[in-house]
This record gives C-alpha cells, structure tokens and sequence, in this order.
C-alpha cells in the first residue's frame, strides 16, 4: 500500500552496485600483477555463485518463520540473517586489511 517506499529502498539498493568493484579492487591490491586476471574472474565466480546459493538459504528462513508452524512470527528473518552474514563478512575483510 506504499508505493512510494520503492524509491527511497531504490536509492539504498543502489549502493549495492559498489559491492562488487571495491571487493574486485580489495583484491586486486592482494594479486600480483601475473594473477590478476584469475583473482578477478575468482572473485566473479564467488559472486554468481552468491546468488544462486542466497535462494536457496533465505527463501526457506523466510518460509519457516513466517508459517503457521514457526515459534515465533518474524518477517524480516530472512533479512537479519543477511545482515549477520554481512557484518561477518565485513568483519573477516577488516580482518584481512589489517594483515
């Protein structure tokens, strides 16, 4: 019933979009200049295989607890456990930037 929500959700899933080029360039920073063209089509390959896998891990958190069955009613499951794999993963970044 608020359609105007899709706007300002818009704009902070834009910033999506700068994911992937500074993770590309964290770890261009990591390759030697031989390795460079493998680090980066790892890295893609990581990715696409993220969204294949992010399916198929939030669609059934996202069932259960919002099913009859689920102890406790909680729509935004599926969300909370992503950003607990994202803050775990800017965590293990951190981690190696120190290094």
């Amino acid at each position: 019933p608020y359609g105007w929500m899709v706007f300002p959700i818009g704009i902070i899933m834009a910033l999506q979009s700068m994911v992937h080029p500074s993770l590309t360039a964290m770890l261009s920073r990591k390759a030697t200049p031989e390795t460079q063209g493998e680090m980066q089509g790892f890295s893609s390959s990581v990715m696409a295989i993220g969204a294949i896998l992010a399916p198929l891990v939030f669609n059934p958190v996202q069932g259960w607890f919002t099913s009859p069955a689920a102890p406790f009613q909680f729509a935004g499951a599926a969300l909370f456990v992503a950003g607990f794999l994202a803050l775990l993963s800017a965590l293990l970044l951190w981690r190696q930037s120190d290094a």
